[in-house]
């Protein structure tokens, strides 16, 4: 959403919001200082609150979000100030747990117009409270049948080679489509139950089987290096795993470094010793073992050192925003060495910004991942000809 459309509130002391108001302004937001939490309160149907903290201040930033969730705010809190960005991190971690919809990286001051812009006209919309949908959650019968039905469908987002740009591998995503051809669960909604119900396992054949059956003849047609797939924990508790896996690449004339295994950093770290000799099985049939979502889980470093992974995947949280935050920036500078030390792959997840891709290509990652580049799409999209090299610009918005 532009600027422009947006209203702000900037809650904080009086010399603090003075500066980050007049910047709004100056960029045709009208916004409204406020130095007292009973008057933001009066604000509440306005898009974004700003909160600066200010440094050595006695008043409790905490006490805004508190008031803020008890109204049921439904804007966007945007945390800012003149500090180290970790404390401000501190400060919106609170606000979160608060319920509030809070932006996910904190505005570090004092900051360029052009900065606060980016930031601002990133923040989603505030929705309209009739807007706002429940829906319930899929029954066991319901799971089973679209999973028999083939309604558990498989959709592609491109992994772009950061030397040239081009699409070379795509990840296999789980998405329920109805008859009409439209979205009926989200995964965060079925893949959960799956996992609670000892269906994760058909989901996670159906996929592959449906994938291979697409991406086969690009691969052999070398349009593509190979695909990429989440494992659930759960399907690390099958021995026999890696040889279903292997018989059914074989079965598409395929080899299994060309299908590569995504499992999360938490997974790992709460995997049993049955199913980390699961996944050194896996790797000892060839299969790639991506860590996936690096950085946000418990694992740490250690278990780098343990399991053999062949890639790594830096996590949204912190491609995001990165060239607007050194923080960020310094830690992934060092997952990055360190992976091309071990000689491991470093995939870029979630970057929604030519310039978050320009800054992680910079870094040295091998390959870019995210909304800026592709959106997940069925096959049909991905692949309209299938004698096409498609090749993605580093300055252009592909939304395939």
């Amino acid at each position: 959403m532009p600027l422009s459309d947006r209203r702000a509130v900037v809650v904080g002391g009086p010399r603090a919001i003075a500066s980050v108001c007049e910047q709004f302004e100056q960029l045709g937001c009208a916004a409204v200082a406020c130095q007292s939490i009973s008057r933001s309160l009066a604000l509440v149907d306005t898009d974004v609150v700003v909160q600066v903290i200010e440094p050595l201040c006695r008043a409790n930033p905490f006490e805004l979000h508190q008031a803020l969730g008890k109204v049921g705010y439904r804007g966007v809190l945007h945390v800012a100030g003149n500090m180290d960005a970790r404390l401000l991190h501190g400060v919106a971690l609170h606000a979160e747990q608060c319920g509030l919809n809070v932006c996910r990286e904190p505005l570090v001051l004092p900051c360029e117009s052009q900065a606060l812009m980016t930031q601002c006209e990133a923040l989603p919309a505030t929705p309209a409270s009739d807007t706002i949908m429940t829906t319930p959650p899929p029954r066991y019968r319901d799971l089973a049948g679209a999973i028999q039905a083939g309604h558990i469908k498989p959709w592609y987002q491109p992994l772009i080679r950061a030397s040239d740009m081009r699409m070379t591998r795509v990840e296999v995503l789980a998405r329920w489509i109805d008859a009409n051809g439209h979205t009926r669960f989200p995964p965060a909604q079925f893949i959960v139950m799956a996992e609670a119900c000892g269906l994760i396992d058909d989901i996670l054949q159906s996929m592959i089987q449906q994938a291979l059956t697409d991406l086969a003849p690009m691969i052999h047609q070398r349009h593509l290096s190979g695909m990429s797939i989440n494992l659930s924990m759960a399907n690390l508790h099958r021995a026999n795993l890696a040889d279903t896996l292997c018989e059914m690449v074989a079965r598409h004339g395929l080899t299994p470094e060309q299908l590569t295994l995504e499992i999360t950093e938490n997974a790992v770290h709460a995997a049993e010793p049955a199913m980390l000799a699961c996944l050194t099985r896996l790797r000892l049939a060839g299969f790639p073992v991506a860590i996936d979502d690096f950085g946000t889980g418990l694992s740490g470093l250690s278990q780098l050192r343990k399991i053999p992974f062949t890639e790594l995947k830096i996590d949204r949280s912190f491609t995001q925003h990165i060239h607007l935050n050194g923080v960020h920036d310094a830690i992934c500078r060092g997952a990055i060495s360190m992976a091309n030390d071990l000689g491991m792959n470093v995939v870029a997840e979630g970057i929604e910004a030519c310039e978050e891709g320009d800054r992680m290509r910079e870094m040295g990652v091998t390959d870019l991942q995210g909304f800026y580049y592709a959106r997940p799409a069925p096959i049909a999209s991905l692949y309209p000809r299938s004698d096409e090299h498609r090749a993605v610009p580093a300055n252009i918005v592909e939304r395939l």
